[in-house]
């Protein structure tokens, strides 16, 4: 195996290992349930974080790679068309997730209203729920 030397394999590697991490983190959060008296615990967001900087790192990986990496192949200029596709796949990306972000205060009204009533429905019942 050859020695990681340039900046594109070193990056390859952080992402791989990012990549791993992102997954491990995601098990841990599926299958371990701690308990914790906010509404989600810190591992949650670390898991959103992790995502979004392994996809920030990705877009950079790939313009990394088509305006360095590809002139060193020998293959000529890249091509307009996929330095336009990769900046129009990253313009979409993040528009669609900050549409996602803006949905929010809706979401965290929903999960309000279904603790409110998990709790109506425990103290009907006598018990106590914490949600």
């Amino acid at each position: 195996m050859e020695a990681v030397t340039d900046p594109h394999q070193k990056i390859g590697v952080a992402l791989l290992a990012m990549y791993v991490t992102q997954l491990l983190l995601g098990g841990f959060i599926h299958f371990v349930k701690l308990p914790i008296r906010g509404h989600r615990p810190p591992q949650n967001y670390l898991h959103a974080v992790l995502g979004l900087a392994i996809i920030a790192l990705a877009a950079y990986q790939i313009h990394y790679g088509l305006t360095i990496e590809w002139l060193l192949t020998g293959q000529g200029p890249v091509p307009g068309s996929a330095l336009n596709a990769w900046l129009a796949l990253i313009i979409v990306f993040w528009a669609l997730y900050f549409l996602g972000m803006a949905l929010l205060p809706r979401q965290f009204s929903r999960e309000k209203e279904g603790r409110a009533a998990m709790r109506r429905a425990a103290a009907a019942k006598g018990g106590e729920v914490r949600a």
